[in-house]
Order: structure tokens, then sequence, then C-alpha cells
């Protein structure tokens, strides 16, 4: 009665957001968690509410930190939130399984690729609109500059 109370509890807390700790559950238990784990990030996945199965393949991961498909999936989640920078991380870290699954490890380098092509782009586009940023910042400054300085000539 005592193991299933401590998986409900771990149930309830992992579903709330709260971090629990993993250390004190059984091999079936921990089994049975990773499992809902996996449903609600795949629920989730499947209702387009990326963050929340990032969250939940994070929580997974915690529990079997050797399972590349929880680091595929979790880099598709973080890929389509376009945390590109997440994305490669998780998708190098799949490649980095010992025995990793041919198939998973075909798609996790394409989708590595991708994210970093992406990733490039992001960088590109966030410094443009800085340097745009900058360069308006500049014009402002030398408009009210011009201004004052006209404004304080007049006066004279």
């Amino acid at each position: 009665m005592k193991n299933y109370l401590l998986l409900f509890l771990a149930l309830t807390l992992s579903s709330c957001g709260v971090s629990t700790n993993h250390a004190n559950l059984t091999p079936i238990e921990k089994k049975v968690l990773l499992l809902e784990y996996q449903e609600k990030a795949n629920d989730a996945f499947k209702q387009r509410s990326y963050s929340r199965a990032a969250h939940f393949y994070s929580l997974a991961i915690d529990l079997d930190p050797k399972d590349e498909y929880l680091y595929y999936d979790r880099g598709v989640s973080n890929y389509n939130r376009e945390k590109y920078k997440k994305a490669i991380e998780d998708f190098s870290r799949c490649l980095t399984i010992s025995d990793c699954d041919k198939n998973i490890e075909s798609k996790a380098s394409e989708m590595l690729k991708l994210s970093k092509k992406h990733r490039e782009e992001q960088v590109q586009r966030r410094t443009a609109l800085w340097s745009a940023f900058a360069l308006a910042a500049l014009g402002v400054t030398a408009a009210v500059m011009s201004s004052n300085y006209g404004n304080s000539s007049s006066s004279t």
C-alpha cells in the first residue's frame, strides 16, 4: 500500500510540475512512472503543446537517461518550439548513446542538420534585428541632439 501511495504522490506532483526524487522508487515504480511521463509527453505533442511535451520528456529522461528515443522526441519538441539550441543538444545526445537504434540515428542526424541550419538563420535574423535597432537608436539620438542643439542656439 505504501508503494502505491508513493507512486500516486509522485504522479500527482509531476503533473503539477513539481520535481520529484526518484531515488526511493523501486524499478517497477520507475518503469510505471516513466511510461506515465511518456504518455503525457506524447499526448501533449499530439496536441501541439510542445513546451509541455518537452517538460514530460525531460522528466522521463531523468528516469532513463540512456533512452535515445526520449532525447529524439524532446529534440523534435524543442525544434517545433524553435528552440534550436536545445534541439541540437538533444539530437547530439541521442547520437552519442551506445547501441542507438539505426533508424532513430538516421532521423536524429537529419534533424540535427536542420536544427543547426535553422539556428544559424535564427542568429542571423537576431543580429540583423539588433543592428537595425541600434541604427534606429542612433538616428533618434542624433535627431534629439540636433533638435536640442538647434533649440539652444536659437534661444541665445
